[in-house]
């Protein structure tokens, strides 16, 4: 049986955890345990379709786990024996561990449409080979619907446009896109940008339905309008990836992450940690908890999380920043709502940036203080 001091399981959210943990504890063993061949930078998938030009170009290289002196295992956990300390792989390999983080990071979410089983209908997987056939399906494409308008949505609408003649168009069941994670005026000046480019956006529809034989031919809309389509993008958001956590009897939270301390250590065992997309997290403003999986976020939080693994005493206390960057505009807040802050007395200084070509109206966290 192969002994370790952290093991890590995960993905991206696992390379920065296993990092952070040789950085601050250089002499403990690190394994990093990951399913995935070729690991994708998750918040450069929406690029890989224009601005990047393929998933080859968005790849995190393994050399920085050898660099670390950091053990990489490609393979998957299938089991967690939390009282003996002992994770089994697919292989059946078993690995002791002192410290174990769970960094599993988030699954799509797929809704119960009819015909969302056809082909040329794909949600935004971090895999390889799958976004490099999507890349080609789009190269192909001339009507493309994206349901859904967040993140994710807008900014595949955006590079979907880019060096192609083609009608892309996006769906949103709310009053505004982006109103999940930004105040209305800044909703507003996104869509106007992106509406430049030529990607429709429709508010307040609802799709009910995708239409064709094998392979999606168009959409209905609960309106009853029907919209073109030859292929047509997920782009709804996601779930904590916990299937394992569950099976290994941790306590799930919000939306089913993991739920953890302040210190970012699961309230089941204290020799379980959690980071990133799989983790429940609060906002350390409102108290709140957050909805938004955000790479930059989670990067952060896993640093913090491997700071507490020995010296619980340090608090975790991140807010996240969005960065959304449509035609020349940047659209850039801190992720937390204004009439959410108002409900909690919390005050908060906006500031106002200008640059050369393009007008920013960025919601930086100057200071922030609760009353």
């Amino acid at each position: 049986m192969e002994k370790t001091d952290v093991l890590v399981l995960g993905g991206l959210s696992g390379i920065s955890a296993a990092i952070s943990c040789r950085r601050h504890y250089p002499n403990k063993k690190v394994v990093l345990v990951r399913k995935e061949g070729t690991v994708l930078i998750p918040c450069g998938i929406p690029y890989i379709f224009g601005t990047v030009g393929g998933p080859e170009n968005n790849v995190v290289p393994d050399g920085l786990l050898e660099s670390n002196n950091i053990q990489l295992i490609t393979d998957e956990a299938v089991e967690v024996n939390r009282e003996n300390k002992v994770v089994t792989l697919k292989n059946k390999t078993e690995i002791e561990y002192e410290k174990l983080v769970f960094a599993t990071g988030s699954v799509p979410l797929v809704p119960p449409i009819p015909g969302i089983e056809k082909e040329n209908v794909y949600v935004v997987k971090k895999e390889f080979d799958y976004l490099k056939d999507l890349l080609c399906k789009v190269n192909e494409a001339k009507d493309i619907v994206i349901i859904g308008g967040g993140f994710i949505g807008m900014e595949f609408a955006d590079e979907c446009r880019k060096g192609r003649d083609i009608n892309v168009t996006v769906v949103e069941m709310l009053p505004r896109c982006l109103q999940m994670a930004l105040d209305d005026e800044f909703c507003d000046e996104a869509v106007a940008k992106l509406t430049e480019t030529g990607v429709k956006v429709m508010n307040e529809e609802r799709v009910v339905a995708i239409n064709g034989n094998d392979k999606a031919e168009s959409i209905k809309l609960a309106s009853g309008n029907e919209i073109k389509a030859d292929l047509v993008i997920l782009g709804i958001g996601a779930l904590p990836n916990t299937e394992l956590a569950a099976k290994a009897g941790l306590e799930l939270g919000f939306k089913n992450g993991i739920k953890v301390d302040r210190y970012m250590r699961s309230v089941t065992d204290s020799n379980v940690f959690a980071c990133g997309d799989c983790a429940a997290r609060e906002s350390f403003l409102t108290g709140d908890l957050q909805e938004l999986c955000l790479h930059l976020l989670q990067h952060r939080k896993q640093e913090l999380q491997v700071q507490t693994c020995s010296h619980p005493h340090i608090t975790t206390a991140v807010q996240s920043v969005l960065l959304l960057q449509l035609l020349t505009a940047e659209h850039s807040v801190l992720q937390v709502l204004q009439k959410e802050l108002q409900k909690k007395t919390v005050w908060i200084l906006l500031s106002v940036l200008h640059r050369r070509l393009t007008h920013i109206r960025a919601g930086c966290l100057i200071q922030a203080c609760r009353m």
